[in-house]
């Protein structure tokens, strides 16, 4: 959007310019056409190859000053496209770091609830036999 505004802003610039020249050249047109008309026709030729070269330096401008954007925004582009990269392998390394830490904890859990489930059926196994114990004495 940022180079489009100003290639935009360039465009209507030189646009403005060169209709500045041009209704300058018509307003000189219409005033010389009321002088004597031999006059007219040497300062009219004068003026138009003047503002002839003064519209084609304008359009050299534009053009280089467009082509200097277009360089410009291929620069941005390229080096937002690496940034945009570097970021997104940086990410894709925490995932990584975070898949693996939670595959820690994950299994550190399972070892804590394997040891606590040996422990229950260690304890049942003591209370079945103290019942049983209990149950053959009567």
């Amino acid at each position: 959007d940022l180079h489009k505004r100003e290639l935009t802003t360039a465009r209507s610039c030189h646009a403005r310019a060169i209709g500045k020249i041009q209704e300058e050249v018509e307003t000189l047109r219409k005033s010389l056409h009321k002088a004597a008309p031999e006059d007219c026709r040497g300062l009219v030729g004068t003026l138009k190859s003047k503002h002839k070269r003064e519209i084609m330096i304008l359009r050299s401008s534009h053009a280089n000053e467009i082509r200097e954007l277009k360089e410009k925004h291929t620069r941005d582009h390229a080096r937002l496209t690496s940034s945009i990269a570097k970021e997104q392998r940086a990410h894709k390394q925490i995932i990584a770091e975070l898949k693996k830490e939670h595959e820690t904890v994950l299994l550190e859990h399972l070892r804590r609830m394997q040891v606590r489930h040996s422990e229950l059926v260690a304890l049942h196994r003591g209370e079945i036999v103290d019942f049983e114990n209990k149950f053959t004495e009567l």
